[in-house]
Formats: structure tokens, sequence, C-alpha cells
């Protein structure tokens, strides 16, 4: 018994490509716009901008929590420095209404509390938040908004 000759496969004989890494950049630098190469440059002169009063610049921001009552009846909790100007916005008076509001107008300011900060107003949102709907009518009726 004579056995047959073995098939011979052909092997790649290349040598293998070395693989190198490129080396990753920690900031991306933006690209150019051809307009801004055709702008004519800015003078480095700096321009006088106008005075605020010394109330203005020095009284700090205080910020809100405030509920509003929706057309449907449902309560939308939010947090603003000024409120009546937010509402404007939930009621379309504006750019930047709120997208659950904007299907539930108009929208009627039923509480409002003064926070010490923007973090302490976040975290009172939150806390409303949580509470079921009888207990923010219970607060909606312990300190309603005088119109």
């Amino acid at each position: 018994m004579t056995s047959a000759p073995a098939k011979k496969t052909s092997v790649n004989t290349a040598p293998a490509k070395a693989v190198t890494a490129k080396p990753v950049s920690a900031k991306r630098t933006p690209r150019k716009s051809l307009s801004a190469k055709s702008a004519p440059k800015k003078s480095a002169s700096k321009k006088s901008t106008p005075t605020q009063s010394a109330a203005a610049v020095s009284a700090p921001q205080s910020w809100h929590v405030y509920i509003v009552r929706c057309a449907d009846g449902t309560f939308y909790t939010g947090v603003a420095i000024d409120v009546a100007r937010r509402v404007d916005e939930h009621n379309g008076r504006g750019q930047r209404g709120a997208r659950y509001t904007r299907v539930r107008r108009p929208v009627k300011l039923v509480y409002q509390e003064m926070a010490a900060g923007r973090s302490e107003a976040g975290k009172r949102e939150y806390a409303i938040k949580q509470q079921s709907r009888t207990a923010k009518r219970a607060l909606i009726v312990a300190a309603p908004v005088r119109a």
C-alpha cells in the first residue's frame, strides 16, 4: 500500500507588516473655516462697555423653585432666576419653553420659593419632584403665590 503524496498548501511567506500606533493628542485643534481667513482682523483696542449700576453688579442672583399647573391639571416643577420670564417661556412667549409644558398650555404659577443658590434650588426641585401629587397639593395650599 502506497500512500498518495500530501497536497502542498501555499503559505504566505511575505514578512508581516509592523502595525504602528498613531499618537493620540490630548486636544483636537479646530479646523479654521475659509471665512475666517478672508475676514478682516479686528483691532486690539478695547471698546468701553456700558457701566452697570453698583446694585446690579453687587447683587447676587437669587434662585427660585417654582411649580406651575398645566392646562390638563398636572404640575411641572422647575428652577429659575426670573420666574415670571420662565413662566412666559412655558406659555410660548419665548424661545425656551419646556417640552413637557408645550402641549399643556397655558400654565399658571401656583408655587414659588427662594433658594440659597443654584445647587440648593436643584436639590429642592428634585425633592419636590419625588413627592406625591397629594404632597405637592398640600405644599401649594400652604404657601400659594399671590398674584
